[in-house]
């Protein structure tokens, strides 16, 4: 679900990520634990 999240996020803000790669990774990591946490409980 991270991998397809951070997939979807590469191909529409392509050009932030590189130039911000880690900070929107990190928040990437933040917003799927998130999800995941309201999805699988």
């Amino acid at each position: 679900m991270s991998f397809i999240a951070i997939e979807m996020l590469n191909t529409k803000d392509r050009v932030a990520l590189t130039n911000r790669n880690n900070a929107n990774t990190v928040i990437v990591i933040k917003i799927n634990l998130s999800f995941s946490s309201a999805v699988w409980g």
